[in-house]
């Protein structure tokens, strides 16, 4: 197990002993390139989380996101790794869910995504 993590919001603290650990941002080319060597699976879960920083400085949020996940795509393609899972957290897109399983492929998660970005873009 490998963790590239730039501890923007985390702590090496809460780093399991024992387990590799790259200081570094998934943004970065180079650093992805080294934290991927050898590796078979990516387990995506760098993000940034905080609603009030994607409202305050949503390219920011875009560029961590969107760029950085991008950039673990490229990597992962250019050193033949085929396996890629990724976790998201769900608020904005899933609501209050009175039923698990929810299913991430329900017509109703679409509209509620555009109605929570449209309210954010109205409060601009």
């Amino acid at each position: 197990v490998r963790i590239i993590d730039n501890l923007r919001t985390g702590k090496i603290e809460n780093v399991v002993p024992g387990i590799e650990f790259i200081n570094g941002d998934i943004r970065d080319t180079e650093t992805v390139k080294k934290a991927l060597k050898g590796i078979d699976y990516i387990l995506h879960f760098a993000a940034q989380a905080s609603v009030i920083i994607s409202t305050e400085d949503p390219l920011l949020d875009s560029s961590i996101n969107v760029g950085g996940t991008v950039n673990l795509l490229e990597q992962a393609t250019v050193c033949g790794i085929k396996h890629f899972i990724f976790a998201s957290t769900g608020g904005a897109i899933y609501g209050n869910v009175k039923t698990l399983p929810m299913s991430d492929r329900k017509q109703a998660l679409v509209k509620k995504w555009v109605s929570a970005k449209g309210e954010r873009r109205r409060s601009w």
